[in-house]
């Protein structure tokens, strides 16, 4: 069975997003917010009293994206129920091209929540498929670690510490859940794990 998405936009000139807004990040002076029209929206604060201003519209999600997080200045990473987990690499302010993703995974059902362990540079994600995935940025397409059927349902909040050694997951079957990695990965994963602290 296949289907097929499409994302409706207003032809007005304003600048927001044209559906709801499901999340929001920031870094410095720049606010990022991820939207139900399918896109994230980059803006800068301005100073006192004067309103953001959009810099980008990244539109490459086909659904509604559900969660951006900041990887680092001008790099950031959003999920999607589109089932893409995303990564974005920002132009400097002012350059108007068009910001094209790298798509770093794939889940079987709606990405709903993303977090980002900053020592260990990985991504977690979690969805409607009630799974847990950790995807390493530089090595797209296939996770590090994952946990299949983490939750008996869907899973729409997700969190981890820096080192991503614990992930603290919600779900609708109203449990909030504690995995430390050893019991999240299995024996390969584990030692992919190991071989990357080992050559950083």
């Amino acid at each position: 069975m296949s289907s097929v998405s499409l994302t409706l936009r207003s032809t007005g000139t304003d600048e927001g997003h044209r559906c709801g807004v499901n999340q929001l990040a920031s870094f410095g002076d720049s606010l990022y917010s991820a939207g139900r029209d399918g896109t994230v929206r980059c803006w800068r604060v301005g100073e006192g009293s004067d309103p953001p201003t959009l810099e980008h519209t990244l539109d490459e999600h086909t659904d509604w994206v559900n969660g951006v997080v900041v990887l680092q200045r001008g790099f950031l990473a959003s999920c999607s129920s589109d089932r893409t987990v995303r990564l974005w690499a920002l132009p400097e302010a002012g350059n108007d091209q068009h910001v094209r993703s790298l798509t770093v995974g794939y889940h079987d059902d709606y990405v709903k929540a993303i977090t980002y362990a900053s020592e260990r540079r990985f991504l977690a994600t979690a969805g409607f498929d009630c799974s847990i995935y950790v995807w390493d940025p530089n090595r797209p397409h296939k996770p590090v670690a994952a946990a299949i059927d983490a939750h008996p349902d869907s899973i729409y909040a997700i969190d981890c510490n820096p080192q991503c050694s614990m992930l603290l997951t919600g779900s609708v079957d109203t449990d909030v859940s504690l995995r430390r990695a050893s019991e999240t990965l299995t024996l390969t994963l584990t030692l992919t794990l190991t071989l990357t602290l080992t050559l950083t």
